[in-house]
């Protein structure tokens, strides 16, 4: 869409100007991708990250957490690829995570997120709970 072109002339701008992209910049640019594109266009987006050198942080994954949609397998493969590489998830992360499986587990997968959370030392806030109350049909 438009927002995706203006957002990589952006960037294009930016190389002309001899300005290099920080992590802040790739995350707003993959979130972007991730809500227009999906999973594909962000995990395009991380791979020019990468490619500049910029290692991706939390931010990073909750957007390719975002951008998997409904895909459980999906999501989890993101909340695997962020442990290996020794980033922690937070509770923001840990609620994208929940409205993946409310969209598609339901209530139980959601509860079980919620337990993982916990076990991770991760305190719920109101949106985890209000994700739990989605999970349940309301």
């Amino acid at each position: 869409g438009a927002d995706v072109r203006k957002a990589e002339g952006v960037m294009v701008d930016m190389e002309k100007h001899g300005v290099l992209p920080e992590a802040a910049t790739f995350n707003l640019l993959l979130s972007t991708h991730a809500l227009h594109g999906g999973e594909a266009a962000a995990r395009k987006v991380l791979r020019r990250m990468e490619g500049a050198g910029i290692a991706p942080d939390p931010a990073t994954y909750m957007a390719l957490l975002r951008a998997c949609g409904d895909s459980v397998e999906a999501a989890e493969h993101v909340m695997e690829e962020m442990a290996s590489r020794g980033l922690v998830a937070d509770v923001r992360t840990f609620n994208v995570l929940m409205n993946v499986y409310a969209s598609h587990g339901g209530e139980d997968a959601t509860r079980a997120v919620l337990a993982r959370m916990e076990a991770a030392g991760v305190e719920p806030d109101a949106a985890s709970f209000t994700t739990l109350v989605k999970a349940c049909g309301a």
